[in-house]
């Protein structure tokens, strides 16, 4: 992995489980990767507005902000995912599915060169 990576995990989460994050946690930092891991105590796809069973409004939205700041710091970007107050759900920018949920298209336009790049 060449790039800065942030990822946000559910500590209660019996799929990708606070064990399997550990061992992930490590192996990245045995490797002399960037990483900056958050964990939640929230249940898996605690992001899904569309599962409430499940959905951690408080704890989606502190990920929401921190994935967005790092997008922006990484990218060089500034705003271009500020989408704080909007109704996510409706947001071209933020689906959320089977996949639960995550930022497009504009990740990929933000990312299409590497950090740093002037193209």
């Amino acid at each position: 992995m060449k790039i800065p990576l942030q990822a946000h995990f559910a500590n209660k989460d019996d799929w990708c489980t606070p064990q399997v994050v550990d061992a992930f946690e490590k192996a990245m930092k045995e490797a002399g990767k960037s990483l900056e891991l958050f964990r939640y105590d929230a249940e898996h796809a605690f992001v899904n507005e569309q599962r409430m069973s499940v959905h951690d409004r408080k704890a989606a939205e502190l990920a929401w902000d921190r994935a967005t700041e790092f997008f922006q710091e990484a990218s060089g970007v500034s705003g271009f995912l500020s989408l704080r107050g909007a109704k996510r759900r409706s947001n071209p920018f933020f689906r959320c599915g089977p996949m639960d949920c995550f930022a497009e298209p504009v990740i990929g336009r933000a990312f299409a060169r590497p950090v740093g790049s002037s193209q």
